[in-house]
């Protein structure tokens, strides 16, 4: 059994650590971005650290035939550049799908950082470890409906920001997007999906998908 929930929206590695988001504010410089902007592009040399305040950005790389592939969705408490603690050429591009607020601090300042902030950064670092290992596994573990009603479900709570209140939801995605985030064909995505909607799990209008929390939990 997975030691913890599959999850396509990574948002609380700094759950519980009022600390030290405080003590890196002191560091960073505070940046507004608009929806579709591009927070950095695969290829970028990271020498900086970027901690989303508000918003939902999306993580996607190109392939070797210049292909787009969405692997994941990053939402508030999210700090990306952890990749290395020195300068590295980013893997993914992080773009943003809703306007967004980053604080983004240079890494050379790590030195000014305390043990305590250092220790807090490498918890960090075993947790995205962790999430990355169960999301692997969910990938396979998990049949293809109950992927996509997680995502939706995670989808609806951060637009809204309501936890566990069964409110009518609206989110976007196109087919060719789920298919990529959860890690199956788009044909059978569009197969699953069809027969989520027949059963009254959610109401498709474009790219738009509206639902009740308590249909798509069943499928969960």
């Amino acid at each position: 059994m997975l030691e913890q929930e599959t999850s396509y929206y990574i948002n609380d590695w700094l759950k519980s650590k009022e600390a030290f988001v405080e003590e890196y504010l002191k560091y960073s410089t505070i940046r507004s971005y608009q929806k579709q902007d591009v927070i950095c592009n695969q290829g970028d040399l990271m020498d900086a650290f970027y901690l989303v305040i508000e918003g939902i950005i999306e993580c996607s790389f190109r392939n070797e035939h210049g292909q787009k592939k969405i692997v994941g969705l990053v939402d508030k408490g999210m700090l990306i550049g952890m990749s290395g603690l020195d300068s590295y050429r980013e893997h993914h591009t992080f773009s943003c799908r809703t306007p967004a607020i980053v604080a983004v601090m240079q890494k050379e300042r790590i030195n000014e950082w305390s043990r305590e902030m250092l220790y807090s950064l490498i918890h960090m670092q075993t947790e995205k470890m962790r999430s990355a290992i169960s999301h692997i596994l969910g990938q396979y573990l998990d049949p293809v409906e109950a992927r996509i009603a997680r995502l939706l479900l995670e989808a609806g709570t951060a637009s809204a920001s309501i936890a566990n209140v069964d409110i009518p939801m609206r989110v976007t995605f196109s087919k060719k997007e789920i298919s990529e985030i959860v890690g199956s064909t788009r044909e059978r995505v569009s197969q699953v999906m069809s027969e989520m909607q027949r059963s009254g799990a959610f109401t498709l209008k474009g790219k738009e998908v509206l639902f009740y929390s308590s249909a798509l939990k069943k499928f969960l």
